[in-house]
């Protein structure tokens, strides 16, 4: 078996204001604000390269099939908390935690892993807002600059490098969502994650685009 290896991204630019524990699978990821990690499958073949037990079991946490996800984050000043867990072959990230004005608390879910994306794969969104009040878009290509606009609400910009925006604040019903986009590159891929349902975008663009979707909150 050849193994599965993941990122694990605790962002730089975004997760300044918390501190946090990361299990997987009970274990401590061993995540710090404003870096980045590798993490494995137990029968990833850099296993038996390891001699170090206590650096191999946060190394090589996950496990292909259901992995249980618990973030601990206590708000230490102002700034944000944003986690990803990305996994190559997927399409978007298994799972995007995100806080920005919660004192403390904890995020739990289960996320599967797989070589290949499950069919009907729709990312886990953990956030410190009601259910059904917020999302994720989530760009995907290098190279690319993407401005949005969300009810009239100008966004993060996001220029040349991929990474989560938030969609803060969601209404019942529809809500507008206007993307701006250009790329350097031949293709660009984006995922709209909302309450309700994930809209996958891939386009060839030529020159500057922009573009409205509709993200349902409820």
């Amino acid at each position: 078996m050849s193994g599965i290896q993941a990122t694990i991204n605790a962002q730089p630019f975004m997760t300044s204001g918390y501190e946090f524990t990361c299990l997987i699978n009970g274990q401590d990821a061993d995540m710090k604000p404003g870096r980045w990690a590798r993490r494995f499958t137990q029968d990833h073949p850099m296993r038996q390269k390891m001699s170090d037990l206590e650096e191999a079991k946060r190394v090589f946490c996950l496990k292909e099939g259901l992995n249980d996800v618990e973030i601990h984050y206590r708000k230490l000043k102002e700034g944000d908390l944003s986690i990803l867990f990305e996994i190559a072959a997927y399409p978007a990230p298994l799972f995007y935690a995100y806080a920005k004005t919660a004192p403390s608390g904890t995020f739990k879910g289960q996320i599967l892993i797989a070589k290949t994306p499950p069919d009907g794969f729709k990312p886990i969104y953990f956030a410190d807002q009601p259910p059904g009040r917020s999302g994720f878009l989530y760009i995907r290509s290098r190279g690319c600059d993407v401005f949005s606009t969300l009810n009239g609400q100008r966004l993060i910009d996001m220029q040349g490098l991929p990474g989560p925006v938030p969609l803060e604040n969601l209404h019942p019903g529809a809500n507008r969502l206007e993307l701006r986009y250009s790329c350097a590159g031949p293709e660009i891929h984006l995922a709209i994650v909302g309450p309700k349902a994930v809209d996958y975008v891939d386009r060839l663009p030529k020159g500057e685009q922009s573009e409205i979707f509709t993200v349902e909150g409820y």
